[in-house]
């Protein structure tokens, strides 16, 4: 289609354009889905209002036949049954300027003609001139010389007087010019009949159930920053914005509903999240940010226990980590075990995955009393930092995910202790692996709890967690443990790992944080978006994601949850089998990894076909 436009637009002097539904979309199924939204808005009975806003128009057009009528003459018509009608107009032209949003594929069109060509833009339509300026503004539509509207002329393309006046105005004769637009009669066949070049426009079929997500997506349309801009700081504004937006207001949400006003965001991830948390709430919160990790929280915790097997609930041990590592990871030395048989280095080197059974359960027999005698001398310190903190009475925890271990952790520690408290976890998603603490710990799942999950879900939990635990990625190390100074208990940090490639990180978060701002500058109300279509910015990246959004993220490094180096899709020649398949399993995003290197456009069926296969 753009080939044989084009070269209409070649062969034109004077090139027209329709506005709604050619340039402009409405993210909406019908323009009357607007009338459903402003009674919403308003708290009126939508159906009701929708009808009665279509008779008022319908009146209005009857009264006058002159020609195009305008929106003051619809709303006169409303003021007997609705008081505040001239308050709904005004809220009808806002919503307008939500909803609206550029068609790129037309303004792609449009910006090839303004190179050459004289261009202008003709309408029907009873918004008024400002008003329709203002849309035009909102979605980045600029370069025209002049508009001309049935509103304000008093002439309709329908009737046909419309275009003689644009000819006349431009000093054209109408085979110099051509007309694009998308309705049948108006926009093609009476310009046709007035000797005028004409291309129609068929929009897409919208298939929307409704229209909250498409608010969110006109949203994106008109306010997200130019291509030109940073990427990182673009990716943040347009997809990690959304999502974390939804996440920390369905958080507000349930503890207004839940009368919880004191709220933790565990480190490290929570340093983003209270982040965003801050931007919505209000001064009823007391928010505080926990340096805690699943290191300092499981350790101490072993103290409260009396076995092997509940040691090993708190998995300490991961099979893809050296035994010097694990070692030195539960606050020990190599040398704590020297009397053993087993502490040689070439058993330090090895993994516990590659152990055999009998050394490995050798091994952490006598690894537990010694890490007990470690991990009390952890919980005194601990237990005097949660004092400190007032981590007590009725609270709330936050987090990424995934699978409740560290408020269980956490759930240990306090019990132990005699003070009373109400905890309650918040993470944006949960593995079926929390299952095992539910009789223990209470917490909810933003996009899921444990059980069940949706394809789109299935593919977070299994291929997109590392995408967001680099995006979720704070500013500083991991907690160790803790140790007293000037008289109070600070964290003891790990190093940072992501020093080098923090720039991007808080690129990204810098971008989720204007979405925010912008977006409830906007809509302070949420614009009645439930809160979790808010991450569907997210899902269509994870399940369908730009090569643009992988050659920037492909590349980094992360930590998988045994603490391995991985990337999250690194290139890697298909030629080379062995190394491919050893890739694959290893990558962080693996439906990146498929479509980084395989080229294909169907990777996320070709990743759930591979999980049979390989254990990712």
């Amino acid at each position: 289609m753009n080939s044989k436009v084009k070269k209409m637009i070649d062969q034109s002097e004077l090139v027209s354009f329709d506005i709604f539904d050619t340039l402009v979309s409405r993210m909406c199924k019908t323009p009357a889905d607007v009338f459903t939204l402003v009674a919403q808005q308003y708290e009126l009975p939508a159906e009701q209002f929708q009808t009665d806003r279509i008779q008022a128009e319908n009146a209005a057009r009857e009264e006058d036949r002159s020609g195009e009528i305008r929106l003051e003459d619809i709303y006169r018509h409303l003021e007997q049954r609705y008081p505040n009608a001239s308050e709904l107009m005004q809220a009808e032209i806002a919503m307008e300027y939500r909803v609206c949003y550029p068609n790129g594929e037309m303004t792609a069109l449009f910006q090839y003609a303004c190179e050459n060509k004289t261009v202008v833009l003709t309408s029907d339509m009873y918004l008024s001139e400002p008003v329709i300026e203002k849309i035009l503004e909102n979605c980045r539509i600029s370069g025209y010389r002049k508009l001309f509207l049935s509103s304000t002329l008093k002439k309709t393309k329908h009737a046909g007087d419309l275009f003689a006046h644009v000819l006349e105005a431009c000093h054209k004769k109408p085979e110099q010019m051509l007309h694009i637009g998308d309705n049948l009669k108006s926009d093609y066949l009476i310009p046709k009949s007035k000797s005028i070049r004409a291309f129609r426009y068929v929009p897409p079929k919208k298939k929307l159930d409704s229209f909250c997500v498409p608010v969110l997506d006109a949203f994106l349309a008109r306010k997200a920053p130019q291509e030109d801009s940073d990427f990182y700081h673009t990716f943040g504004y347009t997809v990690l914005g959304p999502a974390i937006y939804g996440y920390v207001s369905w958080i507000k949400d349930f503890l207004q509903k839940h009368d919880i006003q004191k709220v933790f965001f565990f480190a490290r991830e929570g340093e983003f999240i209270k982040r965003a948390f801050d931007c919505i709430a209000d001064q009823t919160f007391e928010g505080h940010y926990l340096y805690v990790s699943r290191r300092s929280l499981t350790v101490p915790a072993i103290a409260t226990i009396h076995d092997v097997a509940s040691f090993l609930k708190y998995r300490p041990i991961r099979d893809r980590v050296k035994v010097c590592d694990q070692i030195e990871k539960l606050g020990l030395k190599a040398a704590d075990f020297s009397e053993c048989s087993w502490c040689r280095e070439e058993t330090l080197q090895k993994t516990f995955g590659e152990l055999q059974d009998a050394e490995k359960q050798a091994i952490i027999g006598s690894m537990f009393q010694k890490v007990q005698q470690q991990a009390k001398r952890e919980l005194v310190l601990l237990k005097a930092y949660l004092r400190q903190e007032h981590v007590n009475q009725k609270f709330a925890v936050v987090d990424l995910g995934w699978n409740g271990s560290m408020q269980s952790a956490l759930t240990d520690i306090l019990s132990s202790s005699s003070e009373p408290f109400d905890m309650t976890g918040f993470f944006l998603a949960q593995r079926d692996e929390y299952y095992k603490y539910k009789d223990k710990i209470r917490n909810f799942g933003y996009l899921f709890n444990y059980g069940a999950v949706s394809p789109e879900e299935n593919l977070l939990l299994n291929s997109g967690t590392s995408l967001l635990e680099f995006l979720f990625s704070a500013s500083h190390g991991s907690t160790i443990q803790y140790a007293e100074k000037d008289g109070r208990i600070c964290p003891v940090l790990d190093q940072y790992e992501f020093a080098e490639v923090y720039p991007i990180i808080r690129a990204c978060q810098d971008g989720a944080i204007d979405f925010i701002h912008d977006f409830i500058g906007e809509f302070p109300d949420g614009a009645g978006i439930p809160c979790k279509q808010f991450f569907s910015p997210m899902y269509r990246v994870l399940q369908q994601p730009p090569q643009a959004v992988i050659s920037h993220f492909g590349d980094i490094c992360v930590s998988d949850m045994n603490e391995t180096e991985i990337y999250l899709a690194e290139k890697c020649p298909v030629s080379a089998p062995k190394k491919w398949i050893r890739a694959f399993v290893n990558s962080g995003w693996k439906v990146a990894f498929l479509k980084r290197n395989l080229k294909t456009s169907h990777a996320m069926a070709m990743y759930s076909l591979l999980r049979k296969h390989f254990n990712g």
